[in-house]
């Protein structure tokens, strides 16, 4: 069994409005798809790819 994980972080509080919380699920989307196309194992921040 192996694990791939893609990590968004919240920054500011009080934005908590629908295009935010849109971009914050697209950018820990496109962390776990490198995370898987780095190989097993793997996590990954959103903050190091963007």
């Amino acid at each position: 069994m192996s694990v791939s994980i893609g990590i968004s972080c919240l920054t500011q509080v009080g934005l908590a409005d629908e295009t935010f919380l849109d971009k914050l699920i697209e950018k820990a989307d496109a962390a776990v798809y490198t995370a898987k196309s780095q190989g097993r194992n793997r996590t990954i921040c959103s903050s190091d790819i963007y």
